[in-house]
């Protein structure tokens, strides 16, 4: 439910409120994904890339299937290369964001 309603947030840009209901999905279920990687996408998003790749390396240490983390964490370390300044933006270079938005509320998507 948690991890759910994290997603809904992430969808509409509530990334406070994204990462407050992603962090009580991990405290649930501390192996679970899905919860690490909403917590990790909304630090990022609030402008804390090494705050989100600090909970990435936690999330590493207990969750079986980590290829959602790792791509997240590549997208984070790319960014720090390309624009080590900047905050994150649909309109950054090299984020590579699809152009067309989906409807999807898939935390890849958001």
């Amino acid at each position: 439910l948690w991890s759910n309603r994290a997603l809904c947030h992430a969808a509409l840009k509530q990334w406070d409120q994204c990462r407050e209901d992603g962090l009580r999905s991990t405290q649930l279920k501390s192996d679970f994904s899905k919860g690490w990687f909403l917590v990790a996408k909304a630090m990022w998003k609030e402008g804390s890339r090494s705050a989100a790749l600090k909970q990435i390396e936690v999330a590493l240490r207990l969750v079986s299937q980590p290829e959602d983390l790792l791509a997240l964490k590549e997208n984070i370390l790319r960014e720090v290369e390309e624009k080590p300044t900047s905050r994150s933006s649909s309109k950054t270079p090299g984020l590579h964001l699809p152009q067309m938005r989906s409807r999807s509320v898939s935390p890849c998507v958001t």
